[in-house]
């Protein structure tokens, strides 16, 4: 079942339905909704805010640097989503320092996504070891959490990691996620299969 966002009032209603119409003619048409977005008085909420900083991701805005902070300190107190959103986006455009003062912020909130986003930096800084450490913190959290499984990946790409994520979904009840086919055969492979079987019905 996915889940649907929580919205407190009509306009952020109105804001989360011009996302999804996902209707930007150009740069400065989006630039100028999220322009209206940073404008708004007080907190704006986290559903909103993340549909934002993936459409500047998206769209390559020139200043999406900028936009993405901002639109983090748009946060309400206990709404961790939109910094480490704007993180994991910040990561993967080098703005290490800038991504690392967003996940320091965070406090508490989110172990799996925060323990995961700081593993990204770590890795991407080339510290392999402490990304493991927060790795292994964000699987004990949540063991079906995906992003662990896309960082293990990259760690040890021999590790089957993609099977072991689907293995804990459908543990979970919930979809696998389809990636690109593996050669060869595999304890997690098979394992997998098993649990596909068992879970989808066929138990033999």
């Amino acid at each position: 079942m996915v889940e649907k966002p929580v919205f407190h009032n009509k306009q952020e209603i109105d804001l989360w339905k011009k996302l999804s119409s996902r209707s930007w003619r150009s740069d400065e048409q989006l630039t100028e909704f999220l322009d209206s977005v940073l404008s708004r008085q007080g907190a704006v909420g986290s559903a909103v805010l993340v549909g934002c900083i993936d459409a500047a991701v998206a769209r390559k805005l020139p200043n999406r640097k900028d936009i993405m902070v901002k639109l983090a300190a748009k946060s309400r107190p206990n709404d961790s989503l939109p910094s480490l959103t704007a993180a994991s986006a910040l990561i993967d455009m080098g703005e290490y320092d800038d991504a690392d003062s967003l996940v320091t912020k965070v406090r508490g909130r989110n172990i799996p996504f925060q323990c995961c986003v700081r593993a990204k930096l770590d890795l991407a800084r080339g510290d392999n070891d402490s990304a493991r450490k927060n790795l292994t913190r964000a699987r004990c959290s949540d063991t079906s959490f995906p992003m662990f499984y896309e960082l293990m990946e990259k760690i040890d790409p021999a590790g089957g990691w993609m099977h072991r994520r689907n293995i804990e979904l459908v543990a979970n009840g919930r979809e696998p996620i389809p990636f690109g086919d593996v050669a060869g055969d595999s304890m997690p492979k098979a394992l997998f299969s098993i649990y596909a079987d068992w879970f989808g019905g066929r138990r033999e």
